[in-house]
């Protein structure tokens, strides 16, 4: 409360990082707390075209030119991306978003996505800003396991390069267990476990792995990502029924066969799930020596989606 307090004591314009779902839901955590909000800003230009719950958003290297002087209130959960990068714009005064979501009550409101993918969003952005505030632990936001190569679409330019095994395998099971052992036996904590594929349902054990998954301490999520082809077996179920377990279903249209029976099996289960439409296809580059020098990879990663 004296956090909040003396935000709203600022004289400065209060601009929320991140046009996001998170965003959103900080929004409404400021309106009830009666934190006045000058607008939003976001890397994505595309974003500054609407409004997002009534406010203008703009794009933040155009920051400088607006506001010469403002406070930040971060809602990505990359934020030391969004610090470094407010620092480079020479400001200084930014407040991570845990200090306002850890006990706001998000069922109280409408938002734009689902309720179950904003809890999920919320609480991915409260650990990684509780974790950039405590730099001495070891805190992974994300591992990816890839249970098979094995997948049920053949996508041209697969991000995973599936579709160019000749002969496709599953990961051993034993190996994956000892894999998520040593990996806990030397972090203190992981944001969310992404089980992969190909598709993950192809691997017959996928539930023994989740299940390994959802009994570690360290492990706050497991997040499966699935492509709607393939409906789990009643069996596979009992082991997802946990809070912990959150599916992301791709819908691919006419090539996601099963996504109306997948999500309604989920739905009468009462297993978190979040489906998201392909909206467009990120070019990963061709696997060859691109010759780049020093500075210019540094720009790269700079710009990698996947960095964190």
């Amino acid at each position: 409360m004296n956090v909040i307090e003396k935000i709203k004591k600022e004289k400065r314009p209060i601009i929320i990082v991140g046009a996001g779902i998170v965003g959103e839901v900080l929004y409404q955590a400021c309106r009830s707390t009666r934190i006045k909000v000058e607008c939003f800003c976001d890397n994505n230009i595309n974003k500054t075209k609407t409004l997002i719950s009534g406010v203008k958003v703009i794009h933040t290297p155009n920051l400088k030119a607006k506001y010469k002087k403002a406070v930040f209130l971060i809602s990505t959960a990359d934020i030391k991306d969004v610090v470094d990068q407010l620092k480079s714009f020479g400001y200084i005064k930014w407040y991570p978003c845990n200090l306002l979501l850890r006990d706001f009550d998000i069922y109280q409101y409408e938002f734009s996505k689902p309720i179950d993918f904003v809890a999920y969003a919320v609480a991915t952005a409260i650990l990684c800003h509780d974790s950039y505030m405590t730099p001495d632990k070891l805190f992974l936001r994300s591992v990816d396991i890839i249970v098979t190569e094995k997948c049920s679409l053949r996508c041209k330019e697969c991000s995973n390069l599936m579709r160019y095994y000749k002969n496709p395998k599953d990961t051993d099971l034993k190996e994956l267990i000892g894999d998520v052992d040593r990996l806990c036996s030397i972090v203190d904590e992981i944001n969310e476990v992404r089980v992969l594929g190909g598709e993950p349902f192809m691997y017959k054990e996928v539930h023994l792995i989740i299940e390994k998954l959802i009994d570690e301490l360290k492990v706050k999520k497991i997040v499966i990502y699935t492509n709607g082809t393939i409906i789990p077996r009643d069996e596979q179920l009992e082991y997802l029924k946990n809070n912990k377990v959150f599916f992301i279903v791709t819908n691919y249209g006419e090539l996601s066969r099963n996504l109306d029976a997948l999500t309604k099996k989920l739905m009468r289960n009462k297993i978190a799930f979040y489906v998201q439409k392909v909206g467009g296809w990120t070019n990963c580059s061709k696997i060859i020596k691109h010759n780049r020098e020093v500075d210019e990879q540094r720009i790269l990663f700079r710009n990698c989606c996947a960095k964190n």
